[in-house]
């Protein structure tokens, strides 16, 4: 059976990094890098001083921008999904349905860990000699507008909110702030797989691309109905009421919130899959 699993996952798992939509992510880094990161490296050389190892995967987080590209970036990859190799007669001749979906869910966590890894260490190379590595907030973050008043008004986008920094050190609010985008990668993916068993791949792919720039919109606005879309869950700093110890909404909450989502795809799936015609 593992090794059937395994099959699925690697087939896929090939058709997702050898394949031209690949250079989306290449694009995605170019316009981090080039458009917020260097900025930073330009005022860190100013100022001599460095960021934290998780500050550059945080400062992306904090631009609507940014957040938004990351998801939308994952389902375009995951736009042939699932890919002809595995989704077809011939290849479920020799494994049963349930090894089959098990192969595929192995590989929708395989590549959604991958792109996060990849979106990660790309942003800690690019900072290349001003990263430091320690758990801390770096006296870029905590300092320099004390020091470069200036340089600070004019590029405050270059800093994190005290929504971040106030509510945990750089290492739980960097593995917060990953481990709910992955969560949220996860519920897009099972959406995908479910509209892909239901013979509507496009219209699944058109679903979830609007679900997220729904998210966005309003991940911005004050009213709570925003907490029924993924987007503000997947938002650490939109969890928190500002430096305050007020809660828009509990991590653990949030949490739950994607279990569920989760939980409800993984049976629709488990109960599709016996009843699709994988023939067509």
């Amino acid at each position: 059976m593992l090794k059937g699993i395994g099959k699925v996952a690697w087939e896929e798992t090939k058709c997702f990094f050898f394949n031209s939509r690949l250079i989306i992510v290449a694009f995605e880094l170019i316009l981090f890098c080039e458009t917020l990161l260097v900025q930073v490296k330009e005022l860190c050389q100013a100022s001599d001083m460095k960021v934290s190892f998780f500050e550059p995967y945080l400062l992306i987080c904090t631009g609507a921008m940014y957040f938004l590209a990351i998801p939308i970036v994952f389902m375009i990859l995951l736009s042939a999904f699932p890919s002809k190799r595995s989704y077809n007669y011939f290849s479920l001749i020799r494994i049963s349905r349930l090894q089959w979906l098990l192969g595929e869910l192995l590989f929708l966590f395989l590549s959604a860990v991958s792109y996060m890894l990849i979106l990660g260490l790309s942003l800690t190379i690019y900072m290349g000699k001003y990263i430091q590595f320690d758990n801390k907030w770096s006296p870029y973050m905590l300092i320099f507008h004390r020091d470069f008043p200036d340089l600070y008004e004019m590029n405050g986008n270059c800093f994190l909110d005290s929504e971040m920094m106030t509510h945990g050190n750089p290492m739980s609010v960097f593995a917060h702030s990953v481990l709910l985008m992955l969560l949220m990668l996860l519920v897009v993916s099972l959406i995908q797989m479910t509209f892909a068993l239901l013979k509507k791949r496009y219209l699944g792919m058109l679903l979830t691309v609007g679900l997220t720039l729904a998210s966005a919109l309003s991940a911005y606005g004050s009213s709570p109905l925003k907490w029924i879309f993924p987007m503000p869950h997947a938002d650490f700093a939109a969890h928190f009421n500002g430096f305050r110890a007020a809660k828009n909404m509990a991590i653990e909450t949030s949490y739950l919130y994607f279990f569920v989502l989760l939980t409800v795809f993984l049976i629709i799936d488990f109960i599709l899959v016996k009843k699709t015609d994988m023939e067509v």
